[in-house]
């Protein structure tokens, strides 16, 4: 068998600008339920794509490579999406802002999110033991708002999911919602 050629480890000398990702005719079975109240099974063909600022192209490129290649079940995705929504809706109001949904910094939390309900779902959240905690104390007393918030959700999570979540869940959360906070600040 022949060996593949890594071209990941590559430079790119084409000088070609991307500007714009994407994925293009995802298809997911879906139920929907109709105006009588009854189930109707279909098909959603969807199209991802995201604008590229110059500064995130390449970390934004690899997290639409991951999710192409992680295959998901349509109950994950649902629920990823139910969370997403249910956690947005706890830092608009414990954070007194309304959330850009259309915001870069709001993707890359949303892109937070997904990954935090995955590790949830599958019982491996993340946790470096005590090498985050000096971290975690600094962030924590420095956006004691933003924390409050973070406890809003953890106690949100754990209630209705049963999902704990670590110190570094906790420190992860604080800098993105941090992220949002700042960005909304400045528009």
């Amino acid at each position: 068998m022949q060996e593949l050629k890594d071209t990941q480890s590559e430079a790119d000398t084409r000088n070609i600008s991307i500007d714009r990702v994407g994925v293009k005719g995802l298809r997911f079975p879906i139920q929907i339920q109709d105006k009588l109240n009854r189930i109707q099974s279909t098909v959603a063909t969807v199209s991802l794509a995201v604008d590229l600022p110059d500064t995130e192209i390449v970390s934004i490129a690899m997290h639409i490579i991951t999710a192409e290649n992680e295959v998901e079940d349509m109950h994950s995705t649902i629920l990823t999406a139910k969370v997403i929504s249910e956690l947005s809706a706890i830092v608009e109001h414990g954070m007194e802002i309304q959330l850009n949904k259309e915001s870069f910094s709001y993707s890359r939390f949303c892109m937070h999110l997904r990954y935090l309900v995955q590790r949830m779902m599958h019982g491996s959240p993340l946790d470096a033991g005590n090498a985050m905690d000096s971290m975690f104390v600094t962030m924590r007393n420095e956006y004691p708002q933003v924390y409050a918030c973070v406890q809003q959700i953890d106690t949100f999570l754990h209630g209705t999911y049963g999902w704990q979540c670590s110190k570094e869940e906790q420190l992860y959360l604080i800098m993105h919602i941090h992220r949002v906070c700042v960005e909304r600040a400045e528009d």
